[in-house]
């Protein structure tokens, strides 16, 4: 039965097929987790500078 197991798990390491296919899964999936990390960081940032913009030209538009 481990015999087995080792035999496959061999099999698997010398076998190349597909491994430029898992390459580029491997490169989307971490483009995506950076995309996903840096809107995730700047949401805050961009809601803040769209609030600052609102109170500005509602405090102008106050004024006239």
């Amino acid at each position: 039965m481990i015999y087995r197991m080792l035999a496959a798990v061999r099999a698997a390491t010398r076998d190349r097929r597909g491994l430029e296919t898992l390459e580029y899964a491997v490169f989307a999936a971490s483009f995506l987790f950076v995309i996903a990390a840096a809107v995730s960081s700047l949401s805050g940032n961009v809601k803040a500078a769209y609030t600052d913009v609102g109170v500005f030209v509602l405090n102008q538009g106050a004024k006239m």
